[in-house]
C-alpha cells in the first residue's frame, strides 16, 4: 500500500470517528500530503471507498505522474462556457457536474483555510449536501510522520548541516548581511535543495535580539554574535535549523548568555519522548533561562513541528497541551534576546522516539569564533 494510500485511509477513519461521510480537501499541502500533487490548482473529493482530484488543463501531464490512489478529473475550456461563468464556477463547478455528491451527504471542508467567499460558492453549487467546517484534521494526522516523510526530512536536515558547514568559510568581520543571507540560499541548493524553507535569517549584533529579523546591509562587526535562522526543502519536506556564532573576539558575557541557551536546548531535547506533555518540554528548557535571569528575554516558544510547512502541529509552549507521539518530528529552539545588544538561539530538529528522542542536525554547538 502508497503512503497516500495509508494516509487517505486515516483520514476516512478520522472521518467516520466524526460522523462523517466525506471531506472537500482544499488547502494545497493537505490535498499534496494525501495525493502527492503539487500543483497551485486543486480539489480533492475524499468519499468512503473512493477519491477524486480536481485541477485545471494546466496540470493535464503533471497530475497523472504524481498521483496514483485517486482518481484525475482536469478542467479543460469548454467552448458552450462564456469567459463569464468560467472563472465562477471553476473547479467546485467541474465537481458540480461530475454528480459526485449525493443528497445528504456530510462533508467535512477546511474552516481554517477555505475562504468565506469559495464556501459560499461551493454551498451554492451543492445545496443538498451537509457541511460540517473542521480544523486541524488533516494536520494532525501528519503530526506523525511516516517511513517517506523521515527520509525525506532526513535528507532536507542533511543538506542543512552540509550548506552550514560550507557557509563557515563565508563568515568575517566586514561581510554584509544581506550578502550572506544570498550566499547561504545559494549553498542550500548546491548541496542539493529545492529552496529555501523560509528566508534565511542572517542578523548581527543588536539585531540578533529580534527573533524573526530580516537581513540588511549591516555590517558584521568583530564582538557581534551571529544568529543563522535557515533550512532546506527536499521533496516538500522542511529543516530548520539556528546557530549562533560570535565574530572576531569572545567575551565572558559572549560565554555566559550562549552557555545558558545551550544547556536550556540540551535539557528540551532530553525532556522530549512519546507521552510527554508539549507544556513540559517548554518548561525544560524555559526554567533553566527563567533561573538565569533570563526569562522575560525568552520572548517565544521552544519549538514546533515541521513536515511539508515550515511550521506544523504541535507546538511546544507555555500555553500548548498537546502530547507528542513517536515519529513526531520538533523543533527544539529556546533564545535569550537582550535589547541592544544581542540574541542567542539554538535549533535543532528532533525525531520523537517511544522512549526518547534523536536530534537529526549534525552540525556543531560548539560556540564558534570566526572571522
Amino acid at each position: 500500500m502508497t503512503p497516500h494510500k495509508q494516509r487517505l485511509g486515516r483520514l476516512r477513519e478520522a472521518l467516520a470517528r466524526d460522523r462523517i461521510d466525506a471531506a472537500l480537501v482544499t488547502h494545497p499541502t493537505s490535498i499534496r500530503y494525501l495525493t502527492g500533487f503539487t500543483g497551485s490548482a486543486g480539489l480533492l473529493l475524499v468519499l468512503p471507498e473512493e477519491s477524486h482530484l480536481l485541477t485545471d488543463g494546466r496540470y493535464r501531464e503533471q497530475a497523472p505522474l504524481q498521483v496514483r490512489d485517486s482518481s484525475i478529473h482536469i478542467d479543460l475550456p469548454n467552448a458552450a462556457q462564456s469567459a463569464a461563468q468560467r472563472p465562477e464556477n471553476g473547479l467546485p463547478g467541474l465537481l458540480q457536474s461530475l454528480e459526485l455528491i449525493p443528497a445528504g451527504l456530510n462533508i467535512a471542508f477546511e474552516a481554517d483555510s477555505l475562504s468565506v467567499a469559495r464556501f459560499e460558492q461551493i454551498e451554492r453549487l451543492f445545496p443538498a449536501a451537509r457541511w460540517t467546517g473542521q480544523s486541524g484534521t488533516i494536520s494532525g494526522l501528519a503530526m506523525r510522520k511516516d517511513p517517506a516523510e523521515l527520509q525525506a526530512l532526513r535528507s532536507a536536515i542533511r543538506i542543512t548541516d552540509e550548506a552550514f558547514g560550507s557557509f563557515l568559510n563565508d563568515i568575517r568581520a566586514g561581510a554584509v548581511e544581506r550578502e550572506l543571507a544570498g550566499r547561504l540560499s545559494y549553498l542550500l541548493r548546491m548541496h542539493g535543495a529545492e529552496k529555501d524553507s523560509f528566508e534565511p535569517i542572517v542578523a548581527s549584533g543588536w539585531r540578533g535580539a529580534l527573533p524573526h529579523a530580516r537581513s540588511t546591509d549591516k555590517v558584521l562587526q568583530e564582538g557581534d554574535f551571529l544568529v543563522l535562522d535557515f533550512g532546506a526543502v527536499y521533496d516538500g519536506y522542511h529543516a530548520d535549523m539556528t546557530r549562533t556564532v560570535c565574530i572576531g573576539s569572545l567575551t565572558e558575557r559572549h560565554e555566559q548568555i550562549y552557555g545558558i541557551v545551550l544547556e536550556a536546548q540540551l535539557q528540551g531535547i532530553a525532556a522530549v519522548r512519546a507521552g510527554q506533555r508539549t507544556r513540559d518540554v517548554d518548561a525544560a528548557c524555559r526554567d533553566i533561562i527563567q533561573a538565569a535571569g533570563y526569562g522575560e528575554q525568552f520572548v517565544h516558544g521552544t519549538g514546533h513541528g515541521i513536515g511539508l510547512e515550515v511550521h506544523t502541529p504541535p507546538r511546544l509552549s507555555r500555553e500548548s497541551d498537546e502530547v507528542l507521539e513517536a515519529d513526531m518530528v520538533v523543533t527544539i529552539e529556546p533564545g535569550i534576546y537582550i535589547e541592544g545588544w544581542g540574541g542567542v538561539r539554538i535549533e535543532d530538529d528532533v525525531l520523537v522516539l517511544p522512549d526518547g528522542s534523536s536530534p537529526l542536525n549534525q552540525s556543531t554547538k560548539e560556540l564558534l569564533v570566526l572571522g
